[in-house]
């Protein structure tokens, strides 16, 4: 790295490291398992927080050590080609192109504008764990505040502890806003 990590970032990027590594090198029995089991494992990580924290930076660098199929989009561009392949295929068929191509997708910078998202996601997160997909995520509002104040926002609620239940949530605070930073991050 190029750049002086902050102790908050240096702990939270050993975790990110281990959650990923973990996931990455459970096989497949270890998989149906935990599935099978009430204690499920994770299948994502969401790193959430303040802007300019450095959730990308740390997300990156950790994907980066990833020596697996892996592919990293940006929330808009993510659902916006979604959106438009759904015209054409069905969700099942796109989760399987995305398991077939990639074992980690990283969706960075996720915001919840809409309901027609909203409900997006909550069926697809689903189709790529059971596919076992891992899927990384950084975003700035904890999981409980996703879509917050939406309209038909209660179609999308009860995803929510599904989502934290499979995933790791981890916040990234800090009072340092490090975009505003003049050194070299």
């Amino acid at each position: 790295m190029n750049f002086i990590l902050d102790n908050e970032q240096q702990n939270l990027l050993r975790e990110i490291q281990q959650h990923l590594a973990l996931m990455c090198t459970a096989n497949t029995r270890k998989f149906i398992f935990s599935a099978l089991s009430k204690n499920t494992t994770r299948h994502g990580i969401y790193v959430y927080g303040d802007v300019g924290r450095g959730k990308t930076t740390l997300i990156g660098h950790a994907f980066n050590q990833l020596h697996v199929t892996k592919n990293r989009y940006h929330c808009d561009t993510f659902f916006a080609k979604l959106h438009r392949t759904l015209q054409t295929k069905s969700i099942d068929q796109v989760v399987r192109e995305i398991h077939r191509k990639y074992r980690v997708i990283w969706i960075d910078e996720l915001q919840i504008y809409d309901i027609a998202t909203a409900m997006l996601l909550r069926r697809l997160i689903p189709k790529l764990i059971k596919q076992r997909v891992i899927i990384v995520m950084t975003g700035n509002v904890a999981p409980e505040d996703f879509y917050k104040n939406g309209l038909n926002r209660e179609q999308f609620i009860d995803f929510i502890p599904y989502f934290c239940e499979h995933f790791y949530c981890l916040p990234l605070n800090g009072n340092v806003d490090y975009r505003l930073q003049p050194t070299s991050r």
